[in-house]
């Protein structure tokens, strides 16, 4: 899985708001230190990479089907 290549980064599972906001491509605040992440859905979908700075989430590379 396309996943298995971040590895090296700590995985955040998403709320369904933040989720929401971030299949239409919107930052959105997490309680997470600063750094990269393995972004997955509630369901286990992996969504992007993402960086958090200052407690906001924002994509580096979305991976979900259009």
């Amino acid at each position: 899985p396309v996943d298995s290549m971040f590895r090296q980064h700590p995985a955040a599972t998403l709320t369904a708001k933040q989720e929401v906001r971030c299949r239409n491509g919107n930052s959105f605040s997490v309680k997470l230190e600063d750094g990269t992440y393995r972004a997955y859905s509630d369901s286990g979908e992996f969504l992007m990479l993402a960086k958090v700075e200052d407690g906001v989430m924002s994509t580096i590379k979305s991976f979900w089907a259009v």
